[in-house]
């Protein structure tokens, strides 16, 4: 049995999320970057008239998480061009394009209920057959899984090297194989990363 993956979600566009959605790129498949929508509007927004349905306003964590990457030192993205493959939106606008997803990681801040109430959303939504991923560093995933569906279809992401120590896109794959039980070795076996 193989799996395809074609498109992968990333939830939380801070430090790791938005590092693992630019890993994906670099693998060249494209990524939606999602994060959640400001409550309340910054000074400057306030000077340019703004509201906070604008969609600058209601994109802006997300936004300043991809300029950031885009300018970090050491790079994020291999090419400029990679950065393209990385689409932006909100949890509260854009949660609909969870179910494009084919592997969706979880990345949000390390809180057992929100992990937890982030997995149910997404089990509303999510294609059936895709993989739901938890960029965790110290929560059980079983505990985060607790609402996922039967089987679980919640596994761990592992902390992935600094882009500028990855010679080769295929070592964020190896890496992510390293970290699978048997079981899910030899299922991940004929899975096809595009």
């Amino acid at each position: 049995m193989g799996y395809l993956i074609n498109r992968v979600v990333v939830i939380g566009s801070g430090t790791m999320g938005g590092g693992i959605a630019a890993h994906v790129a670099n693998a060249g498949l494209p990524v939606y970057l999602l994060d959640i929508a400001p409550t309340e509007l910054s000074p400057q927004e306030e000077k340019r008239g703004l509201t906070l349905e604008h969609p600058a306003v209601r994109n802006r964590i997300v936004s300043a998480s991809l300029d950031r990457l885009k300018k970090s030192k050491p790079l994020s993205f291999f090419t400029p061009q990679t950065a393209d493959l990385v689409t932006i939106g909100n949890l509260s606008d854009n949660f609909s394009w969870v179910a494009e997803g084919d592997w969706i990681v979880e990345a949000i801040v390390e809180n057992l209920q929100a992990k937890r109430e982030l997995v149910a959303r997404i089990e509303q939504v999510r294609n059936p057959s895709s993989i739901v991923s938890s960029n965790t560093s110290g929560l059980p995933i079983g505990a985060i899984a607790a609402t996922a569906s039967v089987p679980p279809k919640v596994y761990a992401t592992p902390r992935l090297p600094m882009p500028d120590k990855v010679a080769q896109p295929e070592s964020v794959v190896k890496t992510l194989f390293n970290s699978l039980n048997e079981k899910q070795k030899e299922a991940a076996t004929n899975t096809s990363w595009r």
